[in-house]
């Protein structure tokens, strides 16, 4: 009996210790299949997250390979005298030419709220080929306000020729977008391109907002101090402001009012003059009598010196200080009267040429104003003329 009592009892030990291995083994296994089980169903916000990062790290490498697309040399140039008002270069010092990356309407800093965005457009209407001074502009803008794209509205392709083929290559975010050109305003029908320039500037700044520009127009700084305001534009003349730039927060109120004018637009008062009513004298007029509309005007910075206003020879023959100027406008329509060269002028002569145009070219081409000699030029290398000071326009 007690022999079968020893079996029996050695029999249920080492049966409880088999049902104990089983039972932790169970739990492991049940464990590592919890753990597969969270494993997998989180790969899936895993990979996305991966693939998002990948994708930043990706955006990251293009963002600094394009902005240094075209690196400075200015390191290669050098001064006698932190006096002088020029430069000896070992060869063309182009500035960097950058595209800022999209915030998503969310300033880096609070303080410095942001209200119109940072993107450049153009109206080019029709095939016409690029000239330089074209270049110029736009090589301006994305060299000295780096936005974060160029816009081309365009209703027939892009511009023509190699100068855009050379944007093209220097600018990656430069971009074409097709825009009917308008050929009525509030049922009226406009004949003359002018007119349909101005209402589709208009309509698209509304619709945006962002910097819109002539394509003769050069940036010469940041316009970023600019982009705080609502509107923004320039005191031209005496009775106008220009509407060749213009910066505007998508709505504006004042750029609104300023559409709402053109209901005046009708067939027997269309002339050339009423359309620069309209356009330039209205929003001056609008300025001055009606302060509750939100409108910032800059009055030497943006539209000044110009030849409607100080002569014909001011752009392509005097020089005068522009050197607190964000941009100038350089009509030549009005300025190629007495110089018809300016449209020919390229890098070759405008580092060399002591002009306003000259110094506006030489921003837009190298990020300063100074004139630029190569190094076996030093012989005949010179400091610029004095320039002449912007004189204040008087309201009578």
């Amino acid at each position: 009996m007690s022999c079968f009592y020893r079996s029996y009892s050695s029999d249920m030990l080492l049966y409880h210790r088999r049902a104990n291995y089983l039972s932790t083994l169970c739990f492991a296994l049940l464990v590592v299949w919890c753990l597969t089980c969270f494993k997998n169903e989180n790969r899936p916000a895993r990979k996305s997250f991966q693939a998002k990062e990948t994708q930043r790290r990706i955006q990251d490498i293009r963002y600094l390979e394009s902005s240094k697309k075209r690196l400075s040399s200015e390191a290669h140039c050098i001064k006698k005298s932190p006096w002088d008002t020029y430069r000896i270069c070992y060869s063309l010092p182009y500035s960097e030419i950058a595209c800022r990356r999209p915030n998503n309407g969310k300033p880096k800093n609070r303080n410095n709220l942001y209200v119109v965005p940072n993107v450049v457009h153009y109206v080019w209407f029709g095939k016409r080929e690029m000239v330089y001074y074209h270049y110029l502009s736009v090589r301006s803008a994305a060299a000295n306000q780096q936005p974060e794209k160029i816009v081309f509205h365009v209703n027939e392709g892009p511009p023509q020729g190699h100068l855009w083929k050379r944007l093209v290559d220097e600018i990656p975010c430069l971009e074409t977008q097709y825009m009917e050109m308008p050929e009525t305003v509030f049922g009226h029908k406009m004949e003359w391109i002018l007119h349909k320039t101005d209402v589709a500037r208009n309509d698209l700044l509304i619709k945006m907002g962002g910097i819109y520009l002539d394509s003769d127009v050069l940036v010469l700084r940041s316009l970023d101090p600019l982009r705080r305001y609502p509107f923004t534009m320039g005191r031209s003349t005496a009775n106008s402001l220009s509407n060749g730039a213009m910066l505007a927060q998508p709505g504006s109120t004042f750029l609104q009012e300023t559409i709402n004018t053109y209901k005046d637009f009708t067939a027997k008062k269309y002339s050339g003059k009423f359309e620069a009513v309209l356009s330039v004298q209205r929003p001056l007029q609008q300025w001055k009598t009606r302060p509750d509309l939100p409108i910032h005007v800059e009055l030497t910075t943006m539209q000044r010196p110009n030849p409607w206003h100080d002569g014909r020879d001011c752009i392509s023959h005097d020089s005068f200080n522009i050197s607190d100027n964000y941009m100038l406008h350089i009509h030549p329509v009005k300025s190629t009267v007495k110089y018809p060269q300016i449209v020919n002028e390229t890098e070759v002569t405008l580092r060399t040429t002591d002009t306003t145009y000259g110094a506006a070219a030489r921003a837009a081409l190298f990020g300063f104003q100074d004139l630029v000699f190569l190094k076996n030029e030093t012989e005949i290398a010179t400091n610029r003329r004095p320039a002449k000071p912007i004189p204040p326009i008087i309201d009578k």
